[in-house]
């Protein structure tokens, strides 16, 4: 019963971001589509706690990104995507740390560091874009620390800065 549900949740999704992806081309800019889909992204997240579906999890989070980018190579500087981007590099991050997947994990906390030092070189000082990255560092520090890789994060972070 329980494996019927997760299946038909997964449609489901599946079918929302095919609509999203449609409705972003009908109507950009939507804050009312924006907010819905960080929300689906959040219920996705705890439907890949639940169940440890690190595949799942990639392909959704790979076509919600993809969404995204769609829309920031149209308008580079929509904030609103730039930072539904960011809560996804992070909650996908936070998604696999807690599934024990460091190496997932760092590649999209490392994402989220590439996005915005990219955003930093367009809008130098930015001070939320240099508080984001602080938090980065630490959740990508307590992922790391958490998995018994607390030496690996001094390394990657150094490489990094």
């Amino acid at each position: 019963m329980l494996k019927e549900r997760a299946f038909l949740a997964e449609q489901r999704n599946e079918e929302a971001l095919e609509n999203y992806g449609r409705l972003f081309e009908l109507v950009p800019g939507s804050p009312v589509l924006f907010e819905n889909l960080k929300t689906i992204t959040e219920q996705f997240k705890k439907y890949c706690l639940l169940f440890g579906n690190v595949e799942d999890a990639n392909r959704v989070f790979s076509q919600i990104e993809e969404i995204y980018k769609k829309i920031l190579k149209e308008e580079p500087g929509n904030m609103i995507v730039s930072d539904h981007l960011l809560f996804l590099y992070e909650v996908s991050g936070d998604l696999y740390s807690k599934l024990g997947s460091i190496e997932k994990t760092e590649e999209n906390y490392l994402r989220d560091l590439d996005f915005l030092k990219e955003k930093l070189r367009i809008q130098p000082g930015n001070i939320s874009y240099i508080r984001k990255q602080g938090e980065i560092y630490q959740s990508l520090g307590m992922a790391f620390y958490n998995n018994g890789k607390a030496e690996r994060h001094c390394v990657s972070s150094g490489r990094r800065i």
